[in-house]
């Protein structure tokens, strides 16, 4: 492990952050917070320059950002944040990263979030977003991406439009929360090793972002929808985090059902690394771009 990662593995240990969303009236507080902050028009942070062209495509009262236009390969990239929270200054370095190294576009949906949307409001927003984006790409050429809940979502929403004839040509997963559940029988022994995320931060978001689904559903949970007609995907996750679990989970299952799956398991790592100030996600970067359909 890099000194890096050692400084900031140690900050994401002691910022606070575990404490707050473990405390059901605090969560609740800032959850209401968040419903003021959310029936607001989501906008850029002005610092925030990606150094290409940049144009937004509305979706009802949603934004997509479209970045770097015209390049034949495109990346559909869903940010995490639990399903309630934007996305924040490492994901604008990520993709600016990205798109300085890649020749391609990037499609970037500021989804509906929770507690004042759930995934019944996001889905058809993506799925109009990828109808638009299929406009100006081949879907051989598409990569959808995400982190975390993003993550998430980039396993589920080609999940609920498995059948299509154009389906995406690769999925990439970065620390994937794949069980809103949380009640696996091995969740608290892989907790104990998560210096940042909580369960019940796990479990009130999930019953958040399922609205009036079943948690377990796969829309919800991915982890219990079929891998069968899916493109190829390619998972990183660190050792250090609750969310290995679910990372492990389909690794076992991709096995088992023969999908083509890369799987990446970098030790010590936490949660979403490759997104983070460290030496290790600068190591990391060459192979997620080498996953890009």
């Amino acid at each position: 492990m890099s000194i890096s990662s050692a400084v900031v593995n140690f900050i994401l240990a002691h910022d606070g952050r575990k404490k707050f969303f473990s405390d059901p009236e605090k969560m609740e507080k800032h959850l209401e917070e968040l419903r003021i902050e959310q029936s607001k028009p989501y906008v850029m942070p002005e610092e925030w320059d990606f150094e290409t062209t940049v144009r937004v495509e509305k979706f009802g009262v949603h934004d997509c950002y479209i970045l770097n236009e015209g390049k034949e390969r495109a990346v559909m990239y869903l940010h995490g944040g639990s399903g309630i929270h934007q996305m924040l200054k490492y994901h604008y370095r990520f993709i600016k990263k990205m798109i300085k190294s890649e020749d391609v576009t990037v499609y970037l949906p500021i989804y509906p979030l929770a507690p004042t949307y759930s995934c019944k409001e996001a889905y058809p927003m993506l799925e109009s977003v990828y109808d638009m984006i299929l406009t100006k790409h081949e879907p051989s050429k598409i990569t959808v991406m995400g982190d975390s809940m993003g993550g998430n979502l980039a396993l589920s929403f080609p999940m609920s439009i498995n059948g299509r004839k154009d389906m995406c040509g690769s999925i990439v997963l970065l620390s994937p929360c794949l069980d809103m559940s949380g009640d696996h029988p091995k969740t608290e022994e892989y907790y104990k090793r998560e210096p940042r995320l909580t369960l019940y931060e796990l479990k009130r978001c999930g019953e958040l972002w399922s609205g009036e689904r079943d948690v377990h559903d796969p829309i919800v949970s991915p982890i219990y929808g079929k891998l069968e007609g899916l493109p190829r995907i390619a998972l990183y996750v660190g050792t250090k985090e609750l969310l290995l679990l679910d990372a492990e989970r389909l690794r076992d299952r991709a096995l088992e059902e023969g999908h083509e799956l890369y799987y990446h398991e970098w030790k010590g790592m936490s949660h979403v690394f490759p997104v983070q100030p460290i030496k290790e996600a600068k190591q990391v970067f060459p192979e997620i771009m080498a996953d890009l359909a």
